[in-house]
């Protein structure tokens, strides 16, 4: 038995592993706090975004108050 089909029956057993007790492996943790670091990223756009809308709002309401 080569180093190579020991390695893909150690990877196929911490597969099943996985599958049967739901454990997080190191991968699965990167990419769930790459996830979140996207997530808190793309928040920041949408609140500075929105933060220019109710500007943007409030000075067409004066101007409409003013031309009232």
């Amino acid at each position: 038995m080569g180093f190579n089909s020991a390695f893909k029956g150690l990877s196929a057993v911490g597969s099943m592993l996985k599958w049967v007790f739901f454990t997080a492996i190191l991968v699965d943790v990167e990419e769930l706090h790459r996830t979140v670091d996207k997530m808190h990223r793309t928040e920041g756009d949408i609140i500075h975004s929105v933060n220019h809308q109710m500007k943007y709002v409030k000075a067409l309401d004066s101007a409409v108050k003013f031309n009232t």
